[in-house]
């Protein structure tokens, strides 16, 4: 789906149908088992639960949409922070309740995955051989790669962002492009790109030209630590100097226009 169909996909629908279905919930608890089989036996007590967990779900929420890499990832963490919120409610108004919460947690999770972007991009996706081929051509030309694997979230996340600045700033002499190390991670072990888990290194961006890396994103330094990467699309902007490389181009081709005129 595009840029808005996607978050009406059923994913999002029945994530948002968690949230709303708490009100009838807690009537449930409280006025057909009385709070029975919970940890609290009044509304005061339930009130005051409720402000705690709406209070720090809203604070999480405002600084998750700050930090925000795209609406997907807000979205993913939002969430996420608000299906932990709405279980300990839950638990707190009834154990019954809690197990069917969890119950459809369980089941969202097996059959509802986060639809993926599929708006405009202008990425050329290579292939081990390609790949090879165009980050050792030395033709003037920049090539952002990023490397990528299906079942990272992160990757996932980051899609609409790179998509987004794929479409702004390709020009000739700049291109985008993405590559897959979750199946060929092999390819990716000679550019310093780990696939596993706990090496946290998906998505990696890097850019190259003339056959030799120029910047990436993580870093990676020579005893192979790294620094955790930030994937903002100002971030991105200013750690490969999109907005300089761009406004370089564009004076440079008012001088060559300029020279023609006279």
């Amino acid at each position: 789906m595009g840029n808005i169909g996607r978050f009406l996909q059923p994913y999002y629908l029945f994530n948002a149908l968690i949230l709303l279905s708490y009100p009838l919930a807690r009537f449930w608890a409280m006025n057909t088992r009385g709070l029975r089989n919970g940890l609290v036996h009044t509304e005061s007590e339930v009130i005051s639960w409720e402000k705690q967990a709406f209070s720090l779900l809203g604070i999480i929420t405002v600084v998750k949409f700050i930090k925000r890499q795209s609406l997907d990832s807000f979205f993913s963490d939002f969430f996420m922070f608000m299906k932990v919120a709405v279980a300990v409610l839950a638990f707190v108004l009834d154990v019954r309740l809690f197990s069917w919460y969890w119950m459809v947690y369980t089941i969202m999770f097996v059959l509802l995955q986060q639809p993926r972007y599929a708006g405009p991009s202008k990425f050329t996706h290579y292939t081990p051989a390609s790949l090879h081929e165009a980050v050792n051509l030395d033709d003037g030309v920049s090539r952002l790669i990023e490397f990528h694997a299906a079942w990272s979230p992160p990757c996932l996340h980051l899609e609409p962002a790179m998509a987004e600045l794929s479409v702004k700033y390709t020009k000739d002499d700049f291109k985008f492009g993405k590559f897959d190390v979750g199946r060929w991670p092999y390819v990716g072990e000679g550019y310093k790109v780990s696939t596993s888990a706990i090496a946290n290194q998906l998505p990696t961006l890097i850019l190259f030209k003339g056959g030799k890396e120029v910047a990436r994103i993580p870093h990676v330094f020579k005893d192979g630590s790294f620094v955790k990467g930030r994937y903002r699309k100002k971030d991105i902007i200013k750690g490969f100097d999109l907005d300089g490389k761009s406004k370089r181009k564009t004076t440079a081709k008012s001088k060559r226009e300029a020279k023609k005129t006279r």
